[in-house]
């Protein structure tokens, strides 16, 4: 009988593990998935949101937050273009809100780690118009787990300020991905903060 070392244990642990966690990141979506049925992330509270590359080259995101439906559009997944609720399928005309950056879509810029920009949109909701200053604070690349799967990511905060309110969004992109999920909604008041535990090709 022949006795093996705590070593011999550890390095064939580590061997059974390696392939475990290759294959587990092999299971990650890539952003070819757009095209087709989509991206869903999932939150520990089972909300969900699944996004798709819509025909005008924005991220299409129909969420299900608290059984509460919504189709909006968004350049890059950050630069919202509409907001809307959905009732049986269909999007309630009265829940339309547009956003209007004074330039076309192509040229809203892709976020960069450690860059900055900012933009004042016009928007419209319920026949009112307004004026909405927005300003982005990319970070530095960094890593973001979502269950089995670690991405590339590009922390961003976002701050509105219009005459009426001010709120910052605290955001991942994801390059590799190429669309961003929502992680804090942040106000003078509170803060809500979102923990995703999921995500997938469908």
């Amino acid at each position: 009988m022949f006795k093996v070392s705590q070593n011999f244990f550890a390095f064939c642990t580590a061997m059974v593990l390696v392939p475990s966690i290759g294959a587990a990141q092999s299971a990650c979506p890539t952003a070819d998935m757009l095209n087709g049925n989509g991206i869903t992330f999932t939150q520990d509270n089972g909300d969900s949101e699944t996004h798709q590359l819509a025909a005008n080259g924005s991220i299409l995101q129909r969420m299900n937050y608290d059984g509460v439906y919504s189709v909006n559009y968004l350049v890059h997944g950050v630069h919202v273009l509409q907001l809307s609720d959905e009732e049986d399928g269909r999007i309630l005309p009265d829940s339309i809100w547009l956003f209007d950056f004074g330039m076309p879509i192509s040229d809203l810029p892709v976020p960069v780690a450690g860059g900055r920009w900012s933009v004042t949109t016009t928007q419209t909701y319920a026949g009112a118009i307004e004026r909405e200053t927005v300003s982005h604070n990319w970070g530095g690349m960094t890593s973001y787990t979502i269950g089995n799967c670690t991405l590339d990511a590009i922390p961003i905060t976002i701050k509105y300020s219009s005459a009426d309110y001010d709120h910052t969004e605290e955001v991942m992109y994801f390059p590799d991905l190429e669309t961003a999920i929502l992680t804090a909604y942040v106000t003078s008041d509170e803060r809500d903060e979102f923990t995703f535990v999921d995500v997938r090709g469908n």
